[in-house]
């Protein structure tokens, strides 16, 4: 299935940006996942040489990368909320599996609260200025 956005609604974005929205909204599951891992990472064994000052904070570091990421999809999550939720899972399925829109509402409807998901995930991303 074809990735495209429907012109006739007012939620039209730039090409570019609407992909970078769209593979963005893509990769929750991916940035999830990273986050989660980060909480289980262990240090490299020494071996036990001296390699510089090492003034770094290993969890200071671990915290911003898990910061950075589950940041990314709390956005996300926030625009979700602002489509209704007898939609919101199909339009979920759909850009993320690409599974069509089930019968219980006009294909039309569907499409567009997946363009309103994408305008808002933009917007609140910095992808687009308002």
């Amino acid at each position: 299935m074809r990735d495209y956005q429907a012109t006739n609604n007012p939620y039209v974005l730039p090409e570019d940006v609407y992909r970078q929205t769209l593979w963005f909204i893509r990769g929750y599951y991916r940035r999830q996942e990273e986050a989660n891992s980060i909480l289980e990472e262990s240090p490299a064994p020494s071996d036990g040489l001296p390699h510089g000052s090492g003034t770094s904070d290993p969890v200071s570091n671990k915290a911003d990368r898990r910061a950075a990421l589950t940041r990314s999809n709390d956005i996300i999550d926030r625009e979700r909320e602002k489509i209704p939720v007898e939609y919101r899972e199909a339009v979920w399925q759909n850009i993320h599996f690409r599974t069509p829109y089930p019968v219980f509402a006009d294909r039309h409807t569907y499409g567009r609260y997946k363009s309103k998901l994408i305008y808002l995930v933009a917007i609140s991303a910095g992808f687009l200025q308002p």
